[in-house]
């Protein structure tokens, strides 16, 4: 059995969240590959439902809290899936660190990161993900 090769066995419904990421090339040959695969791959973008956002990238002294329409929406849009990612900047940790905590109470469901961000600093990360 090849690497990936598992992943052909199990038919999943996986969402994978980028927020404020107009390329986003990575999100979407992955969710093109898990539809290839036989699964329920959607991809979501939040580009303007946290536009406070963009003032605050940089301010490293800014406590940014989640707006609970951004919670519902996430929630209402990843409540049927088996997994949900996210793919996230370093400028976006401690929002999806909010998101993800809230979906993961809620659906009970794996929440897992990638990116350049998780990539670099995947220890921190783990606190926050599966």
């Amino acid at each position: 059995m090849g690497r990936g090769d598992w992943l052909d066995k199990f038919i999943m419904k996986i969402a994978l969240i980028i927020p404020l990421e107009p390329g986003a090339t990575g999100g979407r040959f992955l969710t093109s590959y898990l539809r290839a695969k036989g699964h329920d791959a959607r991809l979501i973008f939040i580009p303007d439902l946290i536009p406070e956002l963009e003032g605050m990238r940089y301010a490293s002294n800014v406590r940014y809290e989640c707006s609970q329409k951004l919670r519902d929406i996430l929630l209402g849009l990843t409540q049927d899936c088996d997994l949900i990612g996210f793919s996230l900047l370093a400028a976006f940790h401690e929002a999806v660190s909010q998101l993800s905590a809230h979906l993961r109470i809620e659906t009970e469901k794996p929440v897992i990161w990638g990116g350049v961000h998780p990539t670099m600093f995947y220890q921190e990360c783990l606190k926050y993900c599966d």
